[in-house]
This record gives C-alpha cells, sequence and structure tokens, in this order.
C-alpha cells in the first residue's frame, strides 16, 4: 500500500511543533510552496483556515529594529494534539520577543545555507532540556563530535583508537548542544562534522568567553 503524502495542513501544524513560532514567509518557504511557484497569498489562506478552526493563532512583533511589524503563527492545544506532541507546555504558549523572532531568522538561514551546500550534510539542531526532558550525561551532539575527532585522529595519525571517546576526545564537551553540519563517507566509519554557534542576538563578550572556558576546561 502507498504510503500518504502529508498534506499542507499537516506539513504547517508539524512545523509549528518543531519551531514554535514562524512568520507567513517561513512557513511558505519550509513547505517548499516557495518552490513549487505557489503564492504567499494561498499560505495565509490555509493559515486562517486553520485559525478558524482552531489549530492555531498569530501575535503581532514588533521588530526591534523599528521595522514593519510581522505576525508570528503558533500551535494552540488542539493543534499541538493532532500532530502528537505530547507536552503542550509554555514553550509553545509564551508569544516571542522581537529579539527571540529574529534569533529564529538566523537560525533559519543557517539550515538553508547548510542545504544548499550539499545534499550529503545534515544538520544536527539544538535540543530543548527541561524537567520533562531533562539533559543527558553525554548529549547526541557529544557522541557526533567523538565521532569525527576520531576520523580526524585517524587521518593525521593512521591509527584507529579502540575507543571512539578515548583520550583524543577530551576536548569534546559532554554538553555539547550547539548546531552540527555532519556528513558520513563511504568509508566505514568516517565522520565530518562542523560546529556552528548561533549567537543570542544581544551577545556579548561574556558569552564568548564562557564557551572557550568550556573547551578549555572539559
Amino acid at each position: 500500500m502507498a504510503e500518504q503524502s502529508i498534506t499542507p495542513k499537516e506539513q504547517i501544524l508539524k512545523l509549528l511543533a518543531e519551531y514554535r513560532y514562524l512568520t507567513v514567509k517561513q512557513l511558505w518557504e519550509k513547505t517548499g510552496a516557495a518552490w513549487a511557484g505557489k503564492s504567499p497569498t494561498q499560505m495565509r489562506v490555509e493559515l486562517n483556515r486553520l485559525k478558524k478552526a482552531g489549530l492555531v493563532t498569530n501575535h503581532t512583533i514588533e521588530t526591534h529594529k523599528g521595522g514593519a511589524a510581522e505576525k508570528h503563527w503558533m500551535l494552540l492545544r488542539p493543534g499541538a494534539q493532532a500532530v502528537g506532541v505530547q507536552n503542550f507546555d509554555n514553550r509553545y504558549k509564551r508569544p516571542p520577543s522581537s529579539v527571540q523572532a529574529e534569533d529564529r531568522k538566523q537560525e533559519l538561514i543557517l539550515e538553508e545555507m547548510v542545504n544548499l551546500t550539499n545534499p550529503a550534510w545534515k544538520l544536527l539542531k539544538p535540543r530543548t532540556y527541561n524537567s520533562a526532558h531533562p539533559l543527558p550525561g553525554r548529549t547526541e551532539h557529544y557522541y557526533l563530535l567523538c565521532q569525527a575527532m576520531t576520523w580526524k585522529y585517524y587521518l593525521l595519525t593512521g591509527k584507529k583508537p579502540d575507543d571512539f571517546m578515548g583520550p583524543h576526545t577530551l576536548s569534546v564537551p559532554r554538553n555539547a548542544n550547539h548546531y552540527i553540519a555532519y556528513r558520513s563517507e563511504p568509508e566505514p566509519g568516517s565522520r565530518y562534522a562542523v560546529v556552528f554557534i548561533l549567537p543570542p542576538h544581544q551577545a556579548g563578550l561574556r558569552y564568548w568567553h564562557d564557551r572557550l572556558a568550556i573547551q578549555i576546561y572539559q
């Protein structure tokens, strides 16, 4: 039996579940409607239908740069339930600030750059940890970086460590949680990774100093 294709409604709800808030333009691009030659107006019509059905809502956000205000769309509880969101907490209910909206733009630009560079590259994004989903002893990002470090060590020395989390990976923080672009080569065990740090919009010297300290002391 052929797998059913995802509907525009499901696409929108799933994207809002993943990103929590997006503009019409961002949804238009992320759903692929832009590439399909569809008008942003069609996306607005679909969003208004979902709003009337009680699945989504929107909030107008004044941009911190003094530009035109933008509407950001968010899930309501019924919309979250429709796509299997189990923990509909305050992260989904709280409207984003202008600074958070700007940070979201930068995140989407990074994703687009990685996707357009080479289809073989994938992007592992930061995870949100809280009381319901506590920070593990070692993150998924940690294991990926250890694999990349092991492959780099092999290329430099010609020796493959018995343990891919051996002494050669001591510089990798166990709580690593940044954006990581990565790819696997045909040769078994090969892994390449690039770490991207998207700082908060108002990050200063202290932000970078703390991250440098993590790399030195962990």
